[in-house]
């Protein structure tokens, strides 16, 4: 008697190395490195629309993807593959104790407090977290950017002090 249904393949769960997604990373990242493609805030990051100076840039990418790390340990990340997603193992936060949860905790409200509006908090969350880049709140996300910068620099001096 026949096996009844569909021939199994050996076939790779995901096929992460397509043509067609290797040239939609190599378009969106304008022929930079295509892992930045990954998150929006790396192709702004290779575009030139954060800010027009390279170093200040990078700057800007590298404060952006430390508050999502830190949006990580506090919060479960919204997308499963997501860039944040590594961090945190299980998507529970598991290997981390309670002082360390408390700890991510009472900066993410300080980073959140010193960065003073709404809107450029509104902004930055939109972009970091939740991967949607609006080009009305671009302004809104480089002052965020911008204030977590001044922000880590002023720990860093009290840390340092």
């Amino acid at each position: 008697m026949a096996k009844r249904g569909r021939p199994k393949f050996n076939r790779p769960d995901i096929d992460r190395v397509t043509p067609e997604l290797v040239a939609k990373r190599a378009f969106l990242t304008g022929g930079a490195n295509p892992a930045y493609a990954e998150h929006p805030l790396g192709i702004l990051y290779v575009r030139g629309y954060l800010s027009d100076d390279h170093e200040q840039s990078r700057r800007m990418y590298v404060a952006g993807m430390e508050f999502g790390f830190l949006w990580g340990r506090v919060f479960k990340p919204p997308f499963a593959q997501s860039l944040m997603a590594q961090f945190v193992p299980s998507g529970e936060g598991a290997g981390w104790d309670e002082a360390t949860t408390a700890d991510a905790e009472a900066r993410l409200k300080r980073v959140a407090s010193f960065l003073k509006e709404r809107a450029v908090y509104d902004a930055l969350v939109n972009a970091v977290i939740y991967r949607r880049t609006n080009p009305r709140t671009l302004d809104k996300l480089r002052t965020a950017l911008c204030r977590l910068i001044d922000y880590n620099k002023s720990v860093a001096r009290r840390a340092a002090a």
